[in-house]
């Protein structure tokens, strides 16, 4: 039975985002999208969200879920702080990445790593809104719904798409943050992050990007 609901869910869960991409049209005015991120991205210096993490894998029918605290400074500061069902935290310092696991603590830098330095450049751009220059890395292609405009990411260099053949990026229309982020890994495998309970310009001290 229990794997009986797990399953259930991991189809569920496929079932709502093929219904997402289902209702997605193309976005006309992409100007107007650009210039309105532009206007609230520069005004946004910090955010505080909590997340959900689920990786979806062909080869296992239970749904991996992870959750956690996310924190965002400009210019270039970014925690990932995972705390449950482990916990684990990801610290990203203008290029430094810190990667604490238990008591064990690396720091490497982000250039030397192909998959952290896209995901650090990627997600980096996508608060300081400048992600939407991205057209020589990528082919970008806008979508829109009623609640999310939709940008969706396809590499241009082959080790990128040797990690990811698409990353969709959804922004809330109500506040143009980026409310989810889907990386699609192969055909049937994909990671999504849910940012939930966002707060926008509260006070982050520079510490919470630094490993104690």
């Amino acid at each position: 039975m229990f794997k009986y609901i797990f399953l259930c869910f991991f189809r569920f869960s496929q079932f709502i985002l093929i219904a997402q991409d289902a209702d997605l049209k193309i976005l006309s005015d992409t100007v107007a999208f650009k210039n309105k991120l532009s206007q609230i991205t520069q005004k946004t210096q910090t955010i505080e969200s909590d997340f959900v993490q689920e990786k979806h894998l062909s080869m296992l029918t239970d749904v991996i879920t992870s959750e956690g605290v996310f924190k965002f400074k400009k210019e270039n500061k970014i925690r990932w702080e995972y705390q449950k069902p482990f916990k684990y935290l990801v610290l990203i310092n203008n290029n430094k990445i810190s990667i604490k696991d238990e008591n064990k603590t690396n720091t490497f830098d982000a250039k030397s790593n192909k998959a952290f330095e896209m995901m650090n450049t990627i997600i980096g751009n996508c608060l300081k809104g400048t992600i939407l220059n991205s057209q020589a890395d990528f082919k970008l292609n806008y979508f829109e719904n009623t609640e999310f405009y939709v940008v969706k990411m396809i590499p241009k260099k082959k080790e990128v798409l040797s990690v990811l053949s698409e990353i969709s990026l959804f922004f809330d229309k109500s506040d143009m943050t980026v409310s989810k982020i889907k990386m699609q890994e192969s055909t049937d495998d994909f990671t999504l992050i849910v940012f939930k309970n966002k707060k926008q310009n509260v006070n982050i001290s520079d510490e919470a990007f630094i490993i104690n």
